[in-house]
């Protein structure tokens, strides 16, 4: 079975959904959920040219059962959204807020409670007083120096948006943690302000941290 046969075929159906600028419709073909990236367009008018870049593609939108978009009123509305146009005429087209945006935000907005945003600050502090030659090697020093096999050997910086990418700074973060602390002990044995700041970031690893840190894990 070609690929045009594939996407149109009577036992597909499929959802679409808005990865902006891309349009990756989810075909469910014997019971076995399959995405494809159909086409890369630049939309000026969604409402009136997501179902031509469908059709476009040799897909038979009769078979669309699903959409799903952030909650943006221009994609979500009840009268004007891209849902409502698609949907009324295609009414099977059921419209679904997207998970992973509403957990985004909903994630993002727990990072606002307070012991949850100093432990995220705290982590974004010690990543900007690690990103020197000097104070990374220290670290790096601390890793290769342990019996561990450690893949990871670099914090990352917090992304103030998007909580995928916050998930990897914290992950990474707690893998090093054991290293970070080495390398913060050591530092503080230097003659300059390094070891001023070291024993400030090894002070605020209190239990609230701990407890956050694992939390926001």
């Amino acid at each position: 079975m070609d690929r045009e046969q594939q996407l149109s075929g009577p036992r597909s159906s499929f959802m679409i959904g808005d990865v902006r600028p891309i349009m990756m419709p989810t075909f469910i073909m014997d019971s076995d959920s399959v995405e494809h990236v159909i086409q890369y367009s630049y939309l000026i008018n969604k409402c009136k040219s997501s179902e031509p870049s469908l059709i476009s593609c040799g897909i038979d939108c009769d078979f669309l059962y699903g959409q799903g978009y952030d909650g943006a009123s221009n994609m979500s509305g009840q009268f004007q959204g891209v849902q409502a146009h698609i949907r009324s005429k295609y009414p099977k087209a059921l419209y679904v807020n997207c998970a992973a945006h509403s957990l985004n935000l909903a994630v993002s907005t727990a990072s606002n409670i307070k012991p949850v945003r100093n432990c995220l600050g705290i982590i974004e502090k010690l990543y900007v007083f690690f990103n020197t030659p000097k104070r990374n090697a220290v670290l790096l020093s601390a890793i290769e120096n342990s019996n561990t096999d450690q893949k990871v050997k670099t914090l990352k910086r917090l992304c103030a948006t998007r909580w995928v990418q916050r998930y990897d700074s914290v992950h990474d973060f707690i893998e090093l943690f054991e290293f970070v602390v080495n390398a913060l002990e050591c530092i503080t044995e230097w003659n300059d302000s390094s070891a001023t700041d070291a024993t400030l970031l090894l002070k605020s690893f209190d239990s609230e941290f701990i407890i956050s840190v694992n939390i926001v894990q």
